[in-house]
């Protein structure tokens, strides 16, 4: 009877399956990234999983997600991503481009997010009327329930914009907050070569 009991314990302990645990994140595409799916990847022991690309409505040429790279950083600033393209984008009159995307991020227990800092490159360069604008939407410790609508709870939202224009830019914000150990994060990035058109008036 014992061994039959054994072997019982043993069936049970196979039948057993073990978490899914994220591999380590590395340099490779957005589509790559999406791909990961919930289990996602992590970063000094930050999970960022549920990668996802945003279909866009406004009309603007989407940058294709295997064109970007997602490079891991981690040092005694914080953890997170770089993000850059295989090829420069270049958005001449009346072009506009964008990149819509969103993930979340889990930090490790016992450790908590305290605040979060956005940078667009130097090098990001805005001639004429264009513009260069990477806003960065976040829900801490909530969902949102789609990237167009407010995050639940509603007061935990935090939004972060950079930018460059030909006469002004900022290139760095940061945002700090009470400790949260989620984010849910939408981060759509446009590059605008926007041309105005001027009225003619008869005696110009």
């Amino acid at each position: 009877m014992r061994k039959l009991l054994l072997a019982g314990a043993a069936l049970l302990q196979f039948a057993v399956i073990a978490p899914a645990v994220a591999a380590p994140c590395t340099m490779q595409t957005l589509a790559s990234y999406i791909l990961l799916g919930a289990t996602g990847c992590t970063v000094d022991g930050v999970d960022f999983g549920d990668f996802s690309e945003v279909m866009l409505l406004s009309g603007a040429t989407q940058i294709d997600s295997t064109a970007v790279t997602l490079t891991p950083l981690s040092d005694a600033t914080g953890t997170g991503f770089s993000i850059s393209s295989a090829a420069p984008i270049v958005a001449g009159a009346g072009e506009l481009f964008e990149l819509y995307f969103g993930f979340n991020a889990t930090s490790a227990p016992g450790r908590a997010f305290t605040s979060n800092t956005i940078t667009l490159d130097a090098s990001a360069i805005a001639t004429g009327d264009g513009a260069i604008t990477i806003v960065e939407d976040k829900c801490l410790n909530g969902m949102f329930t789609s990237p167009s609508s407010g995050c639940s709870p509603p007061t935990s939202a935090v939004t972060q914009i950079v930018f460059a224009i030909d006469i002004d830019r900022d290139l760095t914000e940061t945002a700090m907050f009470a400790p949260a150990n989620f984010f849910d994060v939408f981060i759509d990035l446009v590059v605008d070569g926007v041309e105005r058109e001027r009225p003619v008036t008869p005696w110009s």
